[in-house]
């Protein structure tokens, strides 16, 4: 996660709830988002689908990091010719679920939980969420396909 280089003086109290995550671990453990934008976008010029849990969130944090070095996203042109996929809103719309999910948008956990029947260690860590979207996306694309293969 961003160091406390890209982040106000405060965390929210519901930022600090969901995610454990305050001011004093990202000035102990983080990485200043300049250092990240460069592998992040060097990766994204290779790739040609983004795969995000929540994806409209995503983009408009990833805007915001470059809004609060005061500096423009060198690549929105890339950004927006890239296919995207929000795990997020394809589970929501082709995962029938009943009970407390119903209605609302999964969060990773509970996806991942639902999916691969397996609870989710590290969540709202950045390797641990990357991996658990990459394994969730690629669980939907398995079970698309099975499906395409019935019909």
């Amino acid at each position: 996660f961003p160091s406390h280089d890209s982040y106000p003086q405060e965390y929210s109290q519901k930022a600090v709830e969901l995610n454990g995550i305050n001011r004093g671990l990202g000035e102990k453990v983080g990485v200043p988002f300049g250092l990240v934008a460069g592998f992040l976008f060097a990766n994204l010029e290779r790739c040609d689908r983004i795969v995000c849990h929540g994806i409209k969130h995503d983009m408009e944090v990833l805007q915001n990091e470059f809004v609060r070095m005061q500096q423009p996203c060198p690549y929105p042109q890339m950004l927006e010719k890239k296919e995207k996929f929000c795990t997020m809103r394809y589970f929501s719309q082709n995962y029938r679920l009943k009970g407390a999910w119903a209605g609302k948008w999964p969060n990773l956990s509970e996806m991942h939980t639902h999916l691969l029947r397996e609870g989710l260690s590290g969540a709202h860590r950045a390797f641990s969420d990357c991996m658990a979207t990459w394994r969730c996306y690629t669980k939907m694309m398995e079970d698309q396909q099975a499906e395409h293969d019935l019909a």
